[in-house]
């Protein structure tokens, strides 16, 4: 099977999946950190303060929950200087963000299955059920937390270890920990 292949049928995967989330509007935790979010539109001095703020603070909330995510935050400010308050484009970049990880969870399976003759079928089947695996539904669907963007930098960060760039791997690694407090455990 040729290489394009793969990567059609992963687009059609994603497209029969979560095509119809692209008509949804934003839902629970959205709403606070993109629409009524005060600084969703920073001023190109007060990025680095993305880095100094957590999550919930940087949209204005005063919480007890401390969620560290500055590449989440980041990532919404492009959204929205992208899209504006449209939740089209923040859908639309969530599922771009599952489709690129679900191709280098391809790819990771590729070189993990190097001297299996099937190693592409093999390979395909892991990235296809990454794809519409149903716990994916809430992360691809709900743009303000970041999960996508998270789970593209763990990808990554294997593909990148696994290849033996070790240095790619630790870059792609420390955006995973900017990106979501779980990349701990």
């Amino acid at each position: 099977m040729k290489q394009y292949h793969v990567y059609i049928i992963l687009v059609l995967l994603i497209a029969f999946t979560y095509g119809n989330s692209l008509q949804n509007s934003f839902v629970w935790d959205d709403h606070t950190v993109v629409i009524k979010n005060p600084k969703i539109s920073p001023s190109l001095r007060e990025i680095p303060s993305v880095f100094l703020t957590p999550l919930w603070k940087a949209a204005g909330v005063e919480t007890r929950q401390v969620y560290y995510r500055p590449m989440v935050t980041l990532v919404g400010i492009l959204n929205y200087k992208i899209w504006g308050l449209d939740p089209l484009g923040f859908h639309l970049t969530n599922i771009l963000l599952h489709l690129i990880t679900a191709i280098f969870v391809y790819r990771v399976g590729f070189l993990l299955f190097e001297i299996d003759a099937n190693k592409e079928l093999i390979s395909l089947i892991a990235a296809s059920i990454f794809v519409v695996y149903p716990v994916h539904n809430e992360s691809v669907g709900r743009p303000a937390m970041g999960e996508s963007l998270h789970g593209l930098f763990i990808i990554l960060s294997l593909y990148f270890f696994l290849r033996e760039r070790r240095y790619l791997s630790w870059i792609t690694f420390s955006l995973a920990l900017l990106s979501k407090e779980l990349t701990f455990f």
